[in-house]
């Protein structure tokens, strides 16, 4: 009984830790849930004591390995394309009409959007997708797409893009789906176009590291969170949610589940429409009075590839199949002979069956390079850092792109944290990804490089 009672107190702290460091709450009626998934944490971070355990947590950051794998066990991915109907009505009809015709009237063709909590990514990519329907001159503006997560992992596979066919049937009208992915043999991938416009990050909305100019949180056209208030306390959910305000432009838009909606979510927030819950509008607009009466009585007609979208089931994304290791290998081997066309190819059908196969990106980002296609070998690059934020290799490619592009400073940049990261790294223990490569050897070049930079 005495050693019940206390495992069940320890497990109480390490709740209120969670709680306190990135918001998930769980009551009492939760905690044998809440103890399980802790188990399956603690197993895949090979510790089995959970006074060790919390004790690591305490001092580590929210974004490392050991909180992500906790993260990873703690939430659902509960999303989809075009989640919400009426909410993604209201924006082709008459939230992002207004935003466009106001820019178009100031000259101003500036847009931010930004999706917090975005999971494995279908809502910003919705978002993307949307733009491109709605905004015919799109490549005459700046926008900036946001996707934020504290779970690393969903970031990875929404960097990726890839989705199970079965899902995209019932998610996406035909129209979007020819449009906008790339069939695989398993599933589809969101084409560059898309992916393109969409910037990932982690951002834990419990800290108040934002709103900041430097991660593109600051004067936010239009920001939704869904399904992710419902798993806070309503202290912290009014707290985020304030955070959230103060992110706003003046006259932007916060959008939130309609399960979660607040009668009075911010003094500064007003719901302009009765019949979509959880729209919320910061004051400072200018839209029109004559909003349209979702679902069914719209001022404007609705575009026919927007009647198609029913209430959306979540996504689920490819599995991970035995078959990317032998993609992967064959690849490299298409590599060494410089076949390029056909390296891609099976780096890309290693990818599709193992999104999270950081070797496959990695030797994808080197075959651009082998090609001079640095935009491409970038966005590869990144993928790796997605799956891995402290891969050496992924930071030293990037400082030879930029430095290649005469980007000098930021290749210097790049370049110093690949040196904080070597002095950190053991000096026997090959890199990876190196070949081989030892701490010395990178460290030798990269003098080399620094010089020329400096």
């Amino acid at each position: 009984m005495t050693t019940q009672l206390r495992l069940t107190q320890e497990y109480i702290l390490l709740r209120d830790l969670v709680q306190q460091r990135v918001g998930l709450f769980f009551d009492d009626e939760q905690l044998l849930s809440f103890g399980q998934h802790v188990s399956v944490a603690m197993l895949r971070a090979g510790l089995v004591e959970l006074q060790r355990y919390y004790r690591q947590l305490y001092i580590a950051s929210t974004n490392s390995p050991l909180w992500n794998g906790l993260i990873q066990c703690l939430t659902e991915n509960d999303t989809g394309f075009f989640n919400d109907t009426n909410q993604f009505r209201l924006l082709a009809h008459s939230i992002l009409p207004d935003l466009i015709a106001s820019r178009r009237a100031a000259n101003h063709r500036v847009l931010r959007l930004w999706s917090a909590g975005c999971a494995t990514g279908e809502e910003p990519y919705s978002l993307a997708i949307l733009l491109r329907e709605v905004l015919p001159d799109i490549d005459e503006w700046h926008i900036t797409i946001l996707g934020t997560d504290v779970n690393l992992q969903s970031l990875a596979h929404a960097a990726v893009g890839v989705y199970r066919a079965e899902a995209l049937d019932r998610q996406m009208p035909t129209e979007l789906l020819a449009t906008y992915f790339d069939p695989l043999e398993n599933g589809f991938r969101l084409s560059y176009m898309v992916r393109d416009m969409v910037r990932l990050d982690y951002i834990n909305l419990v800290s108040d590291a934002y709103p900041s100019a430097i991660d593109f949180t600051e004067n936010v056209d239009l920001i939704i969170c869904r399904n992710v208030l419902s798993s806070f306390t309503t202290e912290t959910a009014h707290h985020v949610v304030s955070r959230l305000y103060t992110a706003l432009a003046p006259g932007g838009w916060l959008l939130i589940g309609q399960a979660e909606a607040f009668p009075n979510p911010h003094p500064g927030l007003i719901p302009p429409d009765a019949s979509v819950a959880g729209v919320y509008h910061k004051s400072g607009h200018t839209w029109a009075d004559d909003v349209p009466q979702l679902p069914n009585q719209a001022a404007q007609p609705t575009p026919p590839i927007w009647a198609e979208l029913e209430d959306l089931p979540e996504a689920a994304f490819l599995p991970e199949i035995p078959e990317a290791a032998e993609c992967y290998r064959r690849g490299q081997q298409m590599a060494e002979q410089m076949q390029w066309k056909a390296a891609h190819e099976w780096l890309e059908c290693a990818i599709s069956q193992n999104p999270l196969l950081l070797e496959a990106h990695y030797a994808d980002a080197l075959v651009y390079l082998q090609e001079g296609n640095d935009s491409a070998a970038i966005r590869a690059l990144h993928h790796t850092l997605y799956i891995d934020p402290d891969f050496i290799l992924a930071y030293f490619s990037l400082g030879l792109v930029y430095w290649r592009q005469r980007r000098f400073q930021k290749a210097a940049a790049i370049w110093q944290v690949t040196e904080e990261l070597l002095a950190e790294h053991p000096s026997n223990e090959p890199l990876r990804c190196g070949d081989g490569m030892l701490p010395s050897h990178l460290r030798s070049m990269l003098t080399t490089y620094l010089e020329k930079v400096s």
